[in-house]
């Protein structure tokens, strides 16, 4: 009899230890997981653009470039031609733009930006405008940014075709000293969009600017 109770003891000895030992918690689940920082470092005078796929530094500077040099000035400094993720975005870059223009004395100046036109879409007429150029610069996405200049006669991107430079396929941001319009321009609008050709760097208009942007740290 005894040896029977001792045996049932020491089998509810084990079956103890093993629901204790299936219930035992590594220590380390007791500590809280803390989320990852927000990257929200930018150099200085860069202005922080506040993205779900990540934030994003821009700044714009003046130079007499067109699309490839400027993009080379922006790889110079780790970053890329900037797109645009809204319109939020592209009336802070014009308002950037304005203070650089009037710091330099310009009546007016284009903004080289991160944009491409696509392949399928090389004239008006082919694609939706608003589907006709993508952003560049490995981390801008859809097209929110886009505001194309359209008039009565004209609705950009128009894709114009020279014999030396074939269908204007990179992307301009146009800018005022006014801050609204200019006479030589006539119907655009401070901070709208309009296609250039890539290789353009003194015409249209004379004074060339471009923005950069990368990723926040």
């Amino acid at each position: 009899m005894m040896a029977a109770r001792h045996r049932l003891l020491n089998l509810l000895k084990v079956e103890v230890a093993e629901v204790v030992t299936a219930m035992a918690v590594d220590p380390h689940d007791h500590q809280t997981t803390r989320p990852p920082r927000e990257k929200t470092n930018c150099p200085a005078d860069w202005m922080l653009f506040k993205r779900s796929q990540g934030n994003w530094c821009v700044k714009v500077f003046a130079g007499q470039f067109t699309h490839p040099q400027a993009e080379s000035q922006c790889g110079a400094q780790g970053a890329k031609l900037t797109g645009l993720q809204t319109n939020e975005e592209r009336l802070r870059l014009a308002d950037a733009g304005l203070k650089v223009i009037h710091q330099n004395g310009f009546d007016k100046a284009a903004i080289w930006l991160g944009a491409k036109r696509k392949a399928s879409c090389p004239r008006a007429g082919i694609c939706a405008p608003i589907d006709t150029f993508q952003w560049t610069d490995g981390q801008t996405t859809g097209t929110n940014g886009f505001n194309w200049y359209s008039g009565r006669d004209v609705v950009e991107p128009d894709g114009v075709w020279r014999n030396d430079w074939g269908h204007q396929s990179c992307a301009i941001q146009l800018l005022f000293a006014s801050g609204t319009t200019d006479r030589s321009w006539t119907g655009f609008v401070h901070g709208q969009m309009d296609d250039q050709w890539c290789q353009d760097q003194w015409k249209f208009p004379p004074h060339k600017m471009y923005a950069c942007g990368k990723l926040a740290t």
